[in-house]
């Protein structure tokens, strides 16, 4: 319909004379012309090319001025529109009567007349009149489901330039540019559907081979461990020698009722240990209380470990239950005990050595079974030695002591750490990944907050690099910590620009996963250029 208001528009300024039609050629020759077309047709590769060669072949059979191949949704679309010498015609929806061309598409009839502008049929139409049309043939182009199209064919300035020798012609010469057309379209789709399918088996067999290189170690190591806690205790990760001696000492630990004293810098996972700990032992199915000693007042801490009585201080509105009620038969963790203040370090003796507590403001003493795993961030012996820790208390709670190593001593593990923290964090089976110069970095960096502070970057990066984590997601102190320019390429400029492109590709590869069209554009290189560097610098 659009085509037709342009066709259907005011008159548009007169294009100069068009050259005389070349005389039509006898029918031996129209069907030598036509063979040669369909063979040519048959060997063209390109699709955008059929319709030309179509209407060229036409022109050059009828002896027209001009012509046109109709076809796409509807049938109604300009394919292409040429002129006897095989130039391309300018604006073409503009230069065609759409109104011939619609009867003979919907009708599936060819039309042929000797003077447009005075045919009965047409005469009164915009695009006639606007034209100054005189001979017009225009064919069908049958389809398999019906027609697909026309063949327009015109002659502005002769009139009775087509005969009824032309129109047998063009009949016979529409089916066959049909089949064509249809035939190069479908092998066109075939061709396009085949690069498709091998595009993206090569993004997936580039995706497989990156995935495959950036964590191949952590699942050989995530094999070895067994699981986390080597098997033994879930939610701890680590498989390097200093964790299975951890391992080793925690299940001798587990059989025993004695109290249990466990050493680690903070975020060592002391917490976890004494959890699995617990879980593993005869009490495994009674409750694990966990109280950290440095986060509460004396008096708060007193009674949220003793309980205390109605009445007992302002806000004590009923009884309550402390820790050591509430464990009974089970586990107490004491977290930071280091921090107790003497008075509470007394009365926690009188727990441990007597096996009772009294609330606060109760006199009644009450039995209580309870394990008591303590942990301190500290040293305890210098504690005693400096007088701020009471020493009988000390060998009341180090009757089994269990001391974790920093994070920077097992820096073997963090691989499996950090693909902890991804699985945990991935929804919808996605699956989070580091480039390797990322977990590098990752792994050279001494981690004074040990695990907790590994956690925290993991989800910090997380959140801002999406599914492939590379440096640039990574805080800048540890982002900033990259190989000095002696370990990549010294002060050889050749070198260091070869080892900082070899990075950025890397790194465009990951997060364009793999895909190479995407990591060119991320780079603002053609796809060619990257394939050239990449062979240049090794990236496989």
């Amino acid at each position: 319909a659009q085509a037709v208001r342009k066709a259907d528009a005011p008159p548009a300024p007169a294009a100069p004379p068009a050259p005389p039609a070349a005389a039509p050629l006898d029918r031996e020759k129209r069907l030598l012309i036509l063979q040669s077309m369909t063979r040519r047709i048959n060997q063209e590769r390109d699709f955008a090319r059929i319709p030309e060669m179509i209407l060229d072949t036409a022109l050059n059979a009828i002896g027209a001025q001009r012509g046109f191949i109709l076809g796409g949704e509807g049938g109604f679309s300009v394919l292409t529109a040429r002129n006897m010498e095989g130039g391309r015609i300018r604006n073409p929806e503009g230069e065609i009567s759409f109104s011939i061309a619609r009867q003979v598409v919907e009708t599936g009839l060819p039309v042929m007349t000797e003077d447009a502008t005075a045919d009965g049929r047409f005469m009164d139409n915009l695009s006639v009149r606007n034209l100054s049309l005189k001979s017009v043939l225009c064919v069908p182009l049958p389809g398999a489901s019906g027609v697909i199209g026309a063949v327009y064919a015109e002659d502005r300035q002769r009139a009775k330039a087509f005969a009824e020798d032309d129109l047998w012609f063009m009949s016979m010469f529409a089916e066959h540019a049909a089949v064509a057309l249809e035939n190069g379209r479908l092998r066109s789709e075939i061709e396009r559907r085949g690069r498709d399918l091998d595009r993206l088996n090569a993004e997936l067999a580039e995706k497989v081979a990156r995935q495959a290189e950036s964590i191949a170690d952590l699942e050989i190591r995530v094999r070895a461990a067994g699981a986390e806690g080597g098997g033994r205790f879930p939610g701890i990760v680590g498989a390097g020698p200093a964790m299975q001696k951890v391992y080793a000492l925690m299940e001798r630990i587990a059989a025993s009722e004695a109290p249990v004293l466990i050493v680690g810098r903070s975020g060592t996972g002391k917490e976890l240990v004494a959890r699995g700990i617990h879980s593993s032992g005869r009490r495994k199915d009674r409750i694990f209380a966990a109280e950290n000693c440095a986060a509460l007042t004396e008096t708060l801490l007193e009674s949220e470990l003793f309980g205390h009585e109605k009445g007992a201080f302002t806000g004590a509105i009923e009884t309550s239950k402390g820790l050591f009620e509430i464990a009974d038969g089970g586990t107490l963790f004491l977290d930071e005990v280091s921090d107790m203040s003497p008075g509470l370090q007394s009365k926690l003796l009188r727990v441990l050595q007597e096996g009772e507590i009294r609330r606060v403001g109760g006199k009644a003493a009450i039995r209580v079974d309870v394990r008591a795993i303590s942990a301190t961030n500290r040293d305890p012996e210098e504690l005693v030695k400096s007088g701020t820790f009471r020493e009988d208390l000390f060998y009341r709670l180090n009757v089994l002591k269990i001391e974790l190593p920093d994070l920077k001593d097992r820096r073997e593990d963090i691989p499996l750490l950090v693909r902890h923290f991804l699985d945990r964090i991935s929804k919808d089976g996605e699956r989070r990944e580091l480039t390797r110069e990322a977990l590098d970095l990752l792994v050279s960096w001494d981690w004074p907050g040990n695990v907790r502070e590994l956690q925290n970057e993991v989800l910090r990066a997380a959140a801002l690099g999406g599914r492939v984590i590379g440096v640039l997601d990574l805080s800048p102190r540890i982002a900033e910590k990259r190989p000095a320019a002696e370990e990549r390429g010294g002060l050889d400029l050749g070198e260091r620009v070869k080892a900082l492109e070899t990075e950025l590709i890397r790194e465009a590869l990951s997060r364009c996963g793999g895909n190479k069209s995407k990591a060119a554009q991320t780079l603002g290189l053609s796809r060619f250029g990257l394939q050239k560097k990449m062979e240049r610098f090794g990236i496989q």
